[in-house]
């Protein structure tokens, strides 16, 4: 406030009767601006990359995370994330970060990211395992001229199998059946060669046919009474893994059959014949010889293997008197 201006205020405060203060009246006061704190740059420090470690069987793929970080542990968002992999025969990876198994074995794939002026790198590791394949499964009965084989693929039935046995087709019959009969029987001693192609696998394996049991006693033709033993004995060069009797067994038809097992040691069983049913050509007597995992095989997993073969003797027929079971 200048000399002047207070000297006239003085005198006006005179003339109107007033008293008036001659301390100087201030200004007021402008308040200074806020000072801004300095903007922290964010400077890229660390690359993540997940999963550490990742493992797959072959054919399947897996996703990758990838996050840049800063000084402050932000995340910084990346324009560009460039994979790669070191072998591409084992595993490749996209552009989004995703891992595909190729084959088996070890790769490592790499992550990396560039924000300004600094590029970081991150890495893991795959592991790709074979494909976990369910393996085909080839049972059935051979023998020295029948031949059913059955072919399935996790209990459900392989119809379009190539099936053949010493090179000739065995048709399929239904199911996971294939069934059919060579030009002649293969004697004992001799090779049955069953090869099965199906879905792109190949099963080849031979097996050494057995000989075929002959029954010695009782002599075909004879008549029993339904109360008398009967001792049945029969002949066989080698010990299959099992016999077994069968009484009343048709060779293509079971009737009142009953089977009964015994040892590849044994050569003869006993038993009464009261329940034998003679539908007056007399009851039917037989011996199989049994040789389970028949198929000598040195495939891979991919087949399991479980077939049976059976040589059946010719029937003996024997009378059973008097007749318990007549036509009706």
């Amino acid at each position: 406030m200048t000399t002047r201006f207070r000297t006239l205020l003085l005198l006006v405060c005179a003339a109107a009767g007033i008293a008036c203060r001659s301390e100087s009246v201030s200004e007021p006061e402008r308040a200074e601006p806020e000072r801004a704190e300095p903007e922290r740059v964010s400077v890229f420090t660390r690359l993540e990359l997940t999963p550490a470690t990742a493992d797959i069987e072959q054919g399947d793929t897996v996703g990758l995370a990838v996050v840049a970080l800063d000084q402050r542990g932000l995340p910084i968002v990346p324009r560009e994330i460039i994979y790669s992999s070191n072998f591409l025969a084992i595993a490749t990876v996209s552009m989004s970060g995703r891992v595909n198994g190729i084959a088996p074995g070890t790769a490592e794939i790499v992550a990396m990211v560039t924000v300004g002026p600094s590029t970081r790198r991150a890495s893991m590791t795959v592991n790709v395992r074979p494909p976990h394949v369910v393996p085909l499964l080839i049972s059935g009965v051979m023998t020295p001229q029948n031949q059913g084989v059955q072919v399935s693929r996790g209990g459900v039935p392989v119809t379009d199998a190539i099936v053949t046995v010493n090179g000739f087709p065995i048709p399929h019959y239904r199911g996971d059946l294939y069934w059919g009969n060579l030009p002649g029987e293969v004697p004992a001693g001799g090779t049955l060669n069953l090869k099965v192609v199906a879905g792109g696998v190949t099963f080849e394996a031979p097996g050494e046919v057995i000989a075929t049991p002959i029954i010695t006693a009782p002599a075909a033709g004879s008549t029993l009474a339904s109360t008398d033993t009967l001792k049945l004995a029969w002949s066989s060069p080698t010990d299959p893994d099992q016999f077994a009797v069968c009484l009343n067994c048709w060779e293509n038809n079971s009737n009142d059959g009953a089977t009964y097992y015994t040892s590849g040691s044994a050569r003869e069983f006993k038993m009464f014949p009261n329940g034998l049913a003679d539908y007056g050509e007399g009851t039917p007597v037989a011996v199989y010889a049994y040789k389970s995992n028949f198929l000598k095989s040195t495939s891979s997993p991919e087949v399991t293997s479980n077939v049976l073969f059976m040589a059946r003797s010719r029937d003996a027929l024997i009378r059973v008197t008097p007749l318990c079971c007549p036509m009706p």
